[in-house]
């Protein structure tokens, strides 16, 4: 035994000696300051309506640019890609693939049990050979049930290298969602203003055409007066229709645009309805601030390429440690009994265990050519890597020379279309009177719809270089933020200073996010297996989640019955709900049976949006409840599906506890018929002096004090601290406030949160919010401290007072 013990102890030895982990060598990719070339770009568009400036990377018009852009269509066009394209989609399926591989391989660290039970039937009972001639042979049976385990051991760290990589390779897949993400929205931008652009060259061409053949009828005009000859008119004929020719063109170009936004949104060719606007109807920022190659490192596709090195590096950690010896370990635990009756009995256990060191002494040298296979994958990631990052600098400074040399095009292209105007204004009087001939004159009429038509096209060009500006620093999606773990390959700023570079490396926290209410802080459970749903198809992380609520809000006038959107989660963890690689299946609810579910999915299909009814098998995880009609905007989440989520009984109030009877507030008592008037309001806070009511309807808030009159026969009849009664034609409704802050959290990372109950306080749920989020009714969190959270909305500012 001592010596199969010292046999084993060499072999460890050896091998181990043998596979000795160098250290990888650091790779560093230097990248060119683009900000030397211009950290600031301005909007010098002529004669148009700019927003405020914009500042790279974490402000939130930059994060979300095209929500600022002031057009409704394509932001409304872009959630429902986000809803709806098929290629998104399929990234998203390989995120949850991914999931399912890191949980797999995981799983692999673990040990692993299985139970067996066996019945085994044998004869001849002696064996073969053992019945003597002329005898019947007789059979033997046996019964057996046992445990059975097997784990090995990583005394190297193999496992956990391996489970290590396929994590790494998860986050891969959400960075190549994201990059998707990016890359498609900047593709459907740039393709609707390509639209826009084209609706105004048609309108200049019709106007031209009007024109045209204005000047046609006065030639005929002229010409059967004997004051033009027949080739004039023909000039002039051959003009027109030659002007005519372009319309049809630009009108098949328009056609194949929308086709292809069609497809981009992720509907069928032929079934989007778009405007017929033109580029006035964008609002592009002043000022672009802060351009730096250091937000080039933080897109999505960059930190694709530095997850699969993370995963890569973890394949060559494995592949080497294969190397080295292994240590098996193998036990079961059972009974035996040739008779089913005595099994259980103490005297049938039996037992065994088992381990064993294995090393590999000669394998042809396939775990060694593994190692170069990993080192040539990672290798190969390198350049990928250098690439990416270099091909992310082309495209920044291509969109920096476009907006620059786009702008004096289009500076010059104006200047040259006015003159071509004035031109054309004094070319028409003075054919009038004879001192320039016909063809002079329809020579300025073609020279100004050219330059004119040429202007549109340099706006195109010069709005789309912004476009692409904002796609080449990562801005359009939300940023998850850098994972953990450390590549050896890293970007170099090399003309930034050391700070630069360390604020360049900070930019991890989470980008701006317009929050959407209905995020829980703990999962719970639905419980309505009996209820009809209907799902969307596919799956969708937190940001596609709150898109799909704007997509509902904006393309549905009525959406009832539906009434609520339950995220329900798939396949992730409470730890993963960080919202980094958390993806949901979306569902919704509101159906009292399978044929309105039915009627409900087939309206959803006739819009291009598919999706399947049924009836769950099972209870499942629920991390999010959204209100899907503003019609219930004043209900608690909760209490909409009081039947359905498990809670207590208190929180199926609603969130103004309205009840009718006299005007006193002590004389109104709960469990009355609600006056439904008091649907139209919300109380934000009262203080005792004044209250802050929201409409419910428009989310407009007042400021009110006792007396005041209130829409559709209402009134103020009573404040107090926290209350407010009002008075509906002699029927007294009660209302308490909205949110009620709960308790106020300081982190140690410095961030603060604040937990707001929604709906009163004894209804609702209590969410987390941080400065920023959104809240009900277009409110904005201004800050946190130890007095309570002050939310802005609109011109208004109020302190939402900590409960004491």
């Amino acid at each position: 035994m001592k010596q199969l013990i010292c046999l084993a102890g060499f072999l460890v030895f050896l091998v181990g000696c043998s596979s000795k982990l160098e250290p990888m060598d650091e790779d560093v990719v230097t990248v060119p300051e683009i900000g030397e070339q211009a950290s600031v770009v301005d909007n010098n568009a002529p004669e148009v309506d700019k927003s405020p400036p914009v500042s790279v990377p974490d402000d939130k018009y930059f994060g979300l640019w095209w929500r600022h852009l002031g057009s409704a269509e394509l932001e409304k066009l872009i959630d429902r890609m986000i809803v709806n394209n098929q290629q998104l989609q399929i990234s998203a399926q390989r995120v949850v693939q991914a999931k399912a591989r890191s949980i797999q391989d995981y799983a692999q660290t673990l040990p692993e049990v299985t139970t067996t039970a066996g019945y085994t039937l044998e004869a001849p009972e002696g064996g073969l050979g053992s019945v003597p001639k002329g005898s019947s042979p007789s059979s033997d049976e046996e019964f057996e049930v046992g445990l059975n385990a097997r784990y090995t051991v990583d005394i190297w760290g193999e496992r956990a290298s391996f489970a290590q990589a396929s994590q790494y390779r998860l986050q891969r897949a959400v960075y190549e969602y994201d990059a998707r993400l990016l890359q498609t929205i900047t593709d459907l931008s740039k393709a609707y203003l390509e639209y826009l652009a084209l609706n105004d060259r048609i309108r200049s061409a019709r106007e031209s055409d009007t024109a045209l053949n204005s000047m046609l009828k006065a030639m005929a005009d002229l010409y059967e007066q004997g004051d033009a000859t027949v080739v004039e008119m023909q000039i002039q004929r051959s003009s027109v229709y030659n002007s005519r020719v372009v319309l049809p063109t630009l009108e098949l170009s328009k056609e194949q645009v929308a086709n292809r936004i069609a497809r981009l949104v992720g509907v069928a060719p032929g079934e989007l309805r778009l405007s017929d606007l033109g580029l006035d109807s964008l609002t592009f920022p002043s000022q672009v601030q802060g351009i730096s190659s250091a937000y080039i490192l933080r897109r999505p596709d960059i930190q694709a390429i530095e997850a699969a090195m993370l995963a890569a590096d973890a394949d060559i950690d494995v592949a080497r440690k294969a190397l080295l010896p292994s240590l098996e370990l193998a036990a079961e635990i059972g009974f035996g009994s040739a008779s089913a009756s005595q099994l259980f009995q103490p005297h049938t256990l039996m037992w065994n265990f088992v381990s064993n060191l294995t090393a590999t002494i000669f394998d042809g040298g396939r775990r060694e050519q593994q190692i170069k296979f990993a080192q040539a994958v990672r290798a190969e990631l390198v350049e990928t890597y250098v690439f990416n990052v270099y091909s992310g600098l082309q495209q920044a400074r291509d969109a920096l020379n476009g907006i620059k040399f786009t702008e004096r095009r289009l500076s010059m292209q104006k200047t040259s279309t006015e003159a071509a105007k004035e031109a054309l204004d004094l070319g028409l009087d003075s054919y009038r009177a004879g001192g320039i001939d016909f063809l002079t004159f329809l020579d300025s009429t073609h020279s100004y719809q050219r330059r004119k038509d040429e202007l549109f096209t340099f706006y195109l060009e010069y709005y789309q270089s912004f476009i692409d500006l904002y796609g080449a620093l990562g801005g359009g999606i939300p940023y998850r933020g850098a994972y953990s773990g450390t590549s050896q390959v890293k970007g170099s700023i090399a003309a930034l200073d050391a700070g630069e570079q360390e604020k360049a490396d900070e930019l991890s926290g989470p980008s701006w996010v317009e929050g959407e209410e209905g995020w829980l802080v703990e999962p719970e459970r639905y419980r309505g297996k009996e209820r009809w749903l209907v799902r969307l198809s596919g799956v969708f992380d937190a940001f596609a989640t709150e898109s799909v609520l704007k997509d509902f809000r904006r393309r549905y006038q009525d959406i009832r019955p539906a009434k609520a959107l339950l995220a329900e989660r798939i396949g992730f963890t409470d730890s993963e709900k960080q919202r980094q690689a958390s993806w949901y299946a979306l569902n919704i609810t509101g159906f009292q049976n399978k044929d309105e579910a039915e009627d409900w999915c087939s309206m959803l299909r006739k819009n291009q949006q598919r999706c399947i009814v049924f009836q769950p098998d099972d209870n499942f995880e629920v991390d999010g409840v959204f209100l899907v009609d503003k019609r219930y905007a004043s209900e608690s989440l909760v209490a909409l599906l009081e039947d359905d989520i498990e809670d207590n009984e208190e929180s199926k109030l609603l969130p103004g506890e309205q009840t009718s009877g006299t005007l006193e507030e002590e004389q109104i008592q709960e469990g009355s018929v609600i006056d439904k008037r008091g649907l139209l309001y919300s109380l934000l806070k009262s203080d005792g002096a004044h209250a802050w009511l929201i409409g419910n309807n428009t989310f407009r808030v007042w400021k009110y004090q006792v007396n005041a009159d209130l829409y559709s026969n209402g009134r103020i009849v009573a404040l107090k601290k926290d209350l407010a009664i009002l008075n509906f034609d002699n029927s007294g409704v009660r209302l308490q406030p909205l949110y009620v802050v709960e308790s106020i959290e300081q982190r140690d990372d410095g961030s603060v949160l604040a937990y707001l109950r929604w709906g009163s306080a004894r209804a609702g749920r209590v969410y987390s919010h941080r400065v920023g989020d959104r809240v009900y009714g277009g409110g904005v969190i201004k800050s946190i401290d130890e007095s309570g959270v002050t939310v802005s909305w609109g011109e208004h500012n109020i302190l939402l007072e900590l409960k004491q």
